[in-house]
């Protein structure tokens, strides 16, 4: 049983949708202007690197659309729960510089790393199932 046919036109509104969902969930928590930059420009790198990789692999964008929307959307998915944790390690990190203590906790790694791992196992399903 393979999964089922979603075409293009959805791919390109789940992209912008999970764009969207990535941007709200993480801008809001960021403590600076320098930190926002950096978030306003995490997905355009995920698209920088999806249209490199397409193009050196020869893939078509329904195979790289899936790719891309898992894996946006897994880091806000990955962050469920820890927001206020997030957000207070991020204002320590401002006011007292990078340390261990305002790192992410284990928890918060270990359910960022499992969070991104099965979005990426289904963003590959769906896109080897791509005509």
């Amino acid at each position: 049983m393979g999964l089922p046919f979603i075409s293009l036109n959805f791919w390109w509104g789940a992209s912008v949708t999970v764009t969207a969902i990535f941007l709200a969930f993480f801008i809001p928590l960021m403590p600076n202007k320098q930190y926002r930059i950096r978030m306003l420009l995490a997905p355009v790198l995920g698209i920088a690197f999806c249209v490199i990789a397409a193009m050196a692999k020869g893939l078509g964008a329904g195979e790289v659309l899936p790719m891309y929307s898992f894996a946006i959307l897994a880091f806000p998915a990955g962050f469920i729960g820890h927001r206020r944790e997030f957000r207070k390690r991020l204002l320590d990190r401002v006011a007292n510089g990078e340390s261990p203590a305002n790192g992410l906790s284990m928890l918060m790694q270990l359910q960022l790393v499992l969070v991104i791992a099965v979005a990426a196992s289904i963003g590959a399903l769906f896109s080897m199932s791509a005509p």
